[in-house]
């Protein structure tokens, strides 16, 4: 029996936020898809595209992305953690980019991926991100990104050793959780963009926080570093990895 692609991809998406609620300890499904989705939508649109390629067969999938998000394309359908049935319209009307008066242009495929083999960017270099992308990769019998490693090395040099061993713990949780079927049945939610719950225009909200994380940098950080390195000409993506 043939394997629904569509399907998969839900399914997926959904076992991505599934693991995600199991490495940060989160049991909040709603918080959690939230959090996905304020910062860590490339993480999660890498690791699953990669995996629907790599593991699945299914190459004719792609990412696309806008300023403030990034998602998959299979057969002209976008999908993320927030819409794993995929959207009904159009990613930059869900997200409201030109009422809240944001730059609309979409970028696609290679102008987002093309960085370290499709390994994409984690927004910040926290033990429980980068092992969160270990486990997701090793469950399903590929190796991790070679900036997973890197990373790691990096932090293991500011000896964050505690912090080091409890994401390790939860990673052994991911490990050990259990593949999800392809014929599951895909589950959808209730959260919105974060673009739904902002007041005005992104100048006016310097320090509303992209994500609940500690660490995690305020608007006002991102703002600066993407409006420095469009104007470098620089691909965004490049300053996360």
């Amino acid at each position: 029996m043939a394997i629904d692609k569509h399907q998969l991809l839900g399914v997926l998406l959904n076992d991505f936020t599934d693991m995600y609620m199991i490495q940060l300890n989160n049991h909040s499904r709603e918080a959690s898809i939230d959090e996905l989705n304020s910062g860590m939508c490339g993480v999660a649109a890498m690791c699953v595209g990669n995996v629907m390629r790599e593991r699945y067969g299914v190459t004719e999938i792609d990412w696309e992305s806008h300023c403030l998000h990034m998602w998959l394309v299979l057969d002209g359908k976008r999908y993320d953690t927030l819409y794993p049935e995929g959207y009904s319209e159009e990613v930059v009307d869900a997200w409201l980019l030109k009422m809240q008066h944001y730059n609309s242009n979409v970028m696609v495929g290679g102008s987002v991926i093309d960085i370290e083999d499709n390994s994409g960017y984690v927004a910040g270099g926290w033990w429980d991100c980068l092992y969160l992308i270990k486990g997701w990769y090793e469950r399903y019998g590929m190796s991790p990104p070679a900036y997973v490693k890197r990373m790691m090395a990096n932090l293991r040099g500011n000896h964050l050793h505690r912090q080091e061993r409890r994401a390790e713990r939860r990673y052994q949780l991911v490990l050990k959780a259990p593949l999800p079927s392809p014929t599951d049945e895909v589950r959808t939610n209730n959260v919105l963009p974060m673009t739904h719950y902002w007041h005005g225009e992104f100048e006016g909200n310097q320090n509303r926080v992209l994500a609940r994380k500690p660490g995690m940098p305020a608007v006002n950080v991102y703002k600066s570093l993407l409006k420095y390195y469009r104007e470098k000409g620089v691909p965004i993506t490049q300053y996360f990895c």
